[in-house]
Order: structure tokens, then sequence, then C-alpha cells
């Protein structure tokens, strides 16, 4: 989970950075024409799934 505050990115020089670079494309059908950014001030995650066992999957790193 991200917390922080988010912005509309409008600037023309951005925008040209961001679709020439990486364009990211929705996970939905249809076309999007709103970039967003998160300034972002907290950043925690949690593991998703049953138990890891050693070898099945990478397991996530965390750094304190």
């Amino acid at each position: 989970m991200a917390v922080g505050r988010c912005e509309v990115i409008d600037e023309p020089a951005v925008l040209r950075s961001i679709r020439s670079s990486w364009d990211p494309s929705p996970w939905v059908g249809g076309q999007r024409h709103l970039y967003l950014r998160l300034r972002w001030h907290t950043l925690t995650a949690r593991v998703v799934g049953g138990d890891w066992t050693p070898g099945t999957m990478t397991p996530v790193r965390r750094s304190l």
C-alpha cells in the first residue's frame, strides 16, 4: 500500500517522456488519457498466498 499525494501529470514535456519511454497500458480494455503521479511517503507490503517452501518460489526481500 502506498500512502501519499496524487496529482495529474499535464506537463507536455513529461507526458512526451512517459509516452516515448514506457507508455503504461490499462489492464482493462479501452483507452485512458489520464496520467497520475503518486508522491508517496509510506510504502508497505504484504505476502499474499500460502506458506513459502524453499525452492518453490522466490521469497520477498524486505529492507529494514
